[in-house]
């Protein structure tokens, strides 16, 4: 169930493109990525948790990292673009 409530917001942009006719821009697309490796963190967050508090394995940590740092730089390519855009 918690897994469904995190995924509303994906729903509710689907719904949005297809039934009533919202345009698909990339930032709508760049914000579908956001929430994925958001429900991505939510549902493997424990498993991080537990592994880093064992001194285990830190590869799933270092996963979570790169996903991380990737969409934040790719958000922030997108923002400077927007902002170069409304300047110009």
């Amino acid at each position: 169930a918690s897994t469904l409530g995190v995924m509303e917001p994906l729903t509710a942009v689907t719904v949005g493109i297809f039934v009533f006719d919202e345009p698909a821009t990339p930032g709508v697309f760049a914000g579908v990525a956001v929430i994925c490796v958001a429900v991505l963190l939510v549902m493997a967050g424990p498993q991080i948790a537990v592994t880093l508090s064992a001194g285990g394995d830190y590869s799933m940590a270092f996963l979570a990292a790169c996903v991380i740092s990737a969409v934040a730089f790719a958000m922030a390519l997108i923002v400077r673009k927007k902002v170069r855009a409304i300047a110009a």
